[in-house]
């Protein structure tokens, strides 16, 4: 609890490091406690989930509104958050597209999305693929029905309407000793050459206007 706290806290530091508290969307929220950590420090938070037993705990315990079921059937007010973010859920979603449109339209002028997925351009996959091992390690429950590298995610964001600010990856995320000097490592690298090869993809978007980006008028 101590750890997810800690990485929760991180994430909301790096938002606040681009946007004063405001509305805050939490798509995905998970067990809600960056929802939580983000209405204690004056966002107004709300948040959608698939999990019936959250929305209800954190309306009823934590008085924070949130919406039972996927994004696009919550038919939340358009232009009206200032943030809106999605930690490892754009993978787990059925149509990212489509789900990235339907953030847009909640977004403000010039609104902020953090997104954060799994890399699949990483040492560790090219090495379960070179000893012909299953793509994801025995034992991982969660079913990703889409992968991303920095390049698949980018050109989906762009062609969804939304100009990229920063490419990274989520750097407070620690591991064991090993775990530790391979994000070193390449944490090095990517400072470097620009090249990702961690294990997640952070990104950082905002949303564009319709001069900037022609293709989000045929959506």
């Amino acid at each position: 609890f101590q750890k997810e706290m800690q990485v929760k806290a991180a994430r909301l530091d790096y938002v606040s490091r681009f946007s004063k508290a405001g509305k805050i969307l939490d798509a995905g929220t998970g067990q809600g406690l960056f929802l939580v950590l983000a209405r204690d420090r004056g966002w107004e938070a709300f948040g959608t989930d698939i999990s019936g037993y959250v929305c209800e705990f954190l309306r009823k315990n934590k008085n924070i509104k949130t919406f039972n079921g996927y994004l696009a059937e919550a038919r939340l007010p358009q232009d009206f958050f200032d943030v809106v973010t999605m930690w490892h859920v754009l993978e787990h979603v059925y149509d990212p597209y489509g789900t990235l449109l339907e953030v847009k339209k909640l977004l403000k002028a010039g609104g902020h999305l953090f997104i954060a997925v799994p890399n699949t351009f990483t040492l560790e996959i090219y090495s379960r693929k070179l000893f012909h091992k299953p793509h994801f390690r025995e034992g991982v429950w969660e079913w990703h029905f889409y992968c991303f590298n920095p390049k698949s995610l980018s050109y989906l964001l762009e062609r969804a309407g939304f100009k990229i600010e920063d490419i990274n990856s989520e750097f407070y995320l620690k591991g064991n000793k090993l775990g530790l000097f391979t994000d070193f490592a390449t944490q090095a690298l990517l400072r470097l050459t620009g090249i990702n090869m961690r294990k997640t993809i952070l990104v950082h978007a905002i949303k564009a206007g319709e001069s900037d980006n022609d293709e989000s008028k045929e959506n």
